[in-house]
């Protein structure tokens, strides 16, 4: 007989529609699943960034459409601090995320899905000044056609995360 482990519950958990979803809700409203995950800092700041952000707004021209990307913690502070500043200044930002707390850890569709419902819920503060896309719950074809079109083309500008040690030639 074959021994079902917590690891394999979730994996058959995160396949199944909203269940994920429903036990954040239930089993821990607002909090984070790891300490290495805490959007506290985030939570405390962000309805203050908002509101300078939405009064320099008011006197700022109509901006360029941005697309801002971040996925570990620290990276998402910063990612929504930027925007924030670029939606001030008139900027329409679009912010997405993958909710993981080490990148080089994989992380199983159910913890994940959980994960993202706690990031979304601190990032809806940023509503209206900042679209939040979570890249971990969309699927392929529900991305937008503007990023399919037009991210290798001309006048794009890329940023490369290099990991120590890898050659980039």
């Amino acid at each position: 007989m074959k021994m079902i482990t917590k690891s394999s519950i979730k994996d058959i958990l995160g396949q199944i529609p909203l269940t994920a979803e429903l036990y954040g809700l239930l089993k821990q409203p607002g909090k984070s699943l790891t300490a290495d995950f805490s959007l506290d800092q985030l939570d405390q700041n962000l309805a203050a960034w908002k509101t300078q952000a939405a009064a320099a707004k008011k006197n700022a021209p109509p901006g360029k459409k941005v697309f801002i990307f971040g996925m570990l913690r620290y990276w998402l502070e910063h990612a929504t601090l930027l925007g924030l500043g670029l939606a001030g200044m008139g900027h329409s930002v679009t912010l997405a995320y993958l909710p993981y707390s080490k990148w080089q850890t994989p992380m199983d569709r159910f913890n994940l899905r959980r994960q993202s419902l706690y990031t979304q819920g601190v990032l809806v503060q940023a509503d209206p000044l900042l679209t939040i896309a979570p890249l971990a719950t969309y699927k392929q074809e529900q991305l937008p056609p503007e990023l399919g079109e037009g991210a290798a083309g001309e006048g794009h500008l890329g940023v490369v995360e290099r990991r120590p040690g890898a050659d980039l030639r």
